[in-house]
């Protein structure tokens, strides 16, 4: 069975001490597509780096709070208020070193706003302050979808769904400018990207909803995972 890293969060605890967090729905969801959920600390070191990247057979960064803005070179707004500068040079380092070999990545939410900056993209920090009037930020309805989305041809999301889908919506950031190297397959109705491809031979495979969390009324939405997992 294929090994599949997966990126956490950071939760200050009542013991005055950081703790690992990550829904278990990411881990369930690879279990679902015939993969093994590794789950790892956000410790920046190199050797352990090293050691993840050789185990694993594939890479699933996960959803969670604001990226430091200054990776995508722009000065932090008063919206940005939730970050992790541990995680973002845990996930960074990561990044670095699995950048050039061939194994498969799957961006969520966060993950795919990180990986877009990474590449050279931007961001919207927040997008009631931009402009967008579209709901995109409804956790109540996390497991059920929010609004719609136009799927582009010839891309792994219209495999799965055809030209258009409900996806659920958690997020008040968002890919403005798109990395070079990448193309957009689908968007909301206001122009907000919900899904980005590579468009070489390396599959790295990003969307901005939480298909982890639909896969427990909407079994359709395994498929992502189980394409992804396929590819490891």
């Amino acid at each position: 069975m294929k090994k599949i890293l997966i990126s956490t969060g950071m939760l200050y605890a009542e013991d005055d001490k950081w703790n690992t967090l990550v829904p278990i729905a990411y881990s369930e969801a690879i279990k679902r597509a015939g993969g093994v959920p590794v789950i790892v600390p956000n410790i920046a070191d190199d050797d352990l780096i090293d050691s993840y990247v050789e185990m694993c057979d594939g890479f699933l960064f996960t959803g969670g709070v604001d990226i430091n803005p200054m990776i995508y070179n722009e000065e932090m707004i008063l919206e940005t208020k939730k970050y992790s500068f541990e995680r973002d040079e845990f996930e960074l380092k990561l990044l670095e070193k699995i950048r050039d070999i061939n194994k498969p990545i799957l961006g969520i939410c966060r993950g795919m706003q990180l990986i877009n900056s990474v590449y050279g993209g931007s961001l919207y920090q927040d997008l009631k302050t931009a402009g967008f009037n579209l709901n995109h930020n409804n956790p109540q309805n996390i497991t059920d979808g929010t609004h719609s989305i136009a799927i582009e041809k010839d891309s792994i999301l219209f495999d799965i769904f055809g030209e258009k889908e409900i996806v659920n919506s958690y997020h008040h950031q968002a890919v403005k400018d798109v990395a070079e190297g990448f193309r957009v397959t689908s968007r909301a109705k206001d122009g907000i990207v919900e899904s980005m491809e590579w468009t070489g031979e390396r599959y790295i495979h990003l969307v901005q909803f939480h298909p982890e969390m639909m896969i427990y009324k909407h079994e359709k939405f395994e498929k992502i995972f189980e394409d992804f997992v396929k590819r490891a």
